[in-house]
């Protein structure tokens, strides 16, 4: 799960690094708004930054050392769904869901980071090739 979400933060932070240098070029620079999507600085470096914030908290659960997450998969060890010999518990299901829903809001950002560029670049390239 941890190298998913490196993987996911990278090319965000790829794809918003390469939308703030498309949008700097000399047909879009100076604007406040391209396609729909903010182009300030502040709406270029937050996804990478949020994305670095999820792969810490990843990190964080998937290592298992904490104390504290330690104490719920023994303190909630209430089995939840059986399969053949193996058990879920109630804990592990809390971990990994939260886990997993971190990971369904990094892939979001992701995409949007994509779409973003998509739709700056388009936008800045037709321009440059109109004139």
């Amino acid at each position: 799960m941890l190298v998913v979400a490196v993987v996911l933060a990278g090319m965000t932070s790829v794809f918003s690094y390469l939308a703030s240098v498309s949008a700097e070029g000399p047909k879009c620079a100076g604007r406040a708004w391209l396609e729909g999507y903010h182009i300030g600085i502040m709406a270029l470096w937050v996804p990478p930054v949020w994305s670095a914030l999820i792969v810490a908290a990843v990190g964080f659960v998937a290592s298992g050392r904490s104390k504290r997450i330690r104490n719920v998969l023994r303190d909630y060890d209430l089995p939840v769904i059986e399969f053949a010999s193996m058990q879920i518990t109630l804990g592990e299901s809390v971990t990994y869901s939260t886990l997993l829903m971190a990971l369904l809001m990094l892939g979001s950002v992701t995409g949007f980071s994509v779409m973003r560029y998509d739709a700056i670049v388009s936008y800045c390239l037709a321009a440059i090739a109109l004139n």
